[in-house]
């Protein structure tokens, strides 16, 4: 698949977009989006960034990952509060270590409609045997190797039957 560069790509580099989550477009030349779970490293409630539109450095609260290639993410309310529902707490102390989904919803901001990053809850990941809630490195596993989730070799045992 051809790599292509969206523009706003171009504009901050140094921090994670709804562009970041493209992984094609489709038949009608739009993105497509693919959700990513990340897990957070740390967040600064006061870190000094450069405001793209007025290039003043202006302070901001950014999240900043384990992943190492994701980018930081300056947070806006939006995405605090959705950090907040996933996590369970309002403490930025308390979000280090906790996984989130990075998604992108459409937006209806200055004056249009437009993608924009979104955080949810990492979705729980359950057995199809027997309902029983897996971790996502067994869930990833085992959809790769029987293309379908299993908790254990019982429950594999037990579809297959």
């Amino acid at each position: 698949m051809e790599k292509l560069t969206a523009w706003q790509s171009t504009r901050d580099v140094n921090f994670v977009g709804s562009y970041d989550l493209i992984v094609g477009v489709d038949d009608n030349n739009q993105p497509i989006y693919k959700d990513r779970i990340v897990t957070i490293d740390y967040v600064n409630a006061k870190e000094e960034v450069m405001d793209a539109q007025t290039n003043k450095k202006v302070e901001k609260t950014v999240a900043h990952f384990k992943d190492k290639d994701v980018k930081p993410m300056i947070l806006n309310t939006t995405n605090k509060k959705g950090i907040e529902t996933a996590t369970g707490t309002i403490f930025l102390e308390k979000w280090a270590d906790k996984q989130i989904l990075l998604t992108v919803e459409q937006v209806k901001a200055f004056g249009k409609v437009q993608p924009a990053l979104r955080i949810k809850p990492v979705p729980k990941r359950l057995c199809d045997v027997c309902g029983k809630v897996i971790s996502e490195s067994i869930y990833n596993a085992s959809m790769q190797k029987y293309n379908g989730a299993y908790c254990s070799k019982e429950c594999l045992d037990k579809y297959n039957k």
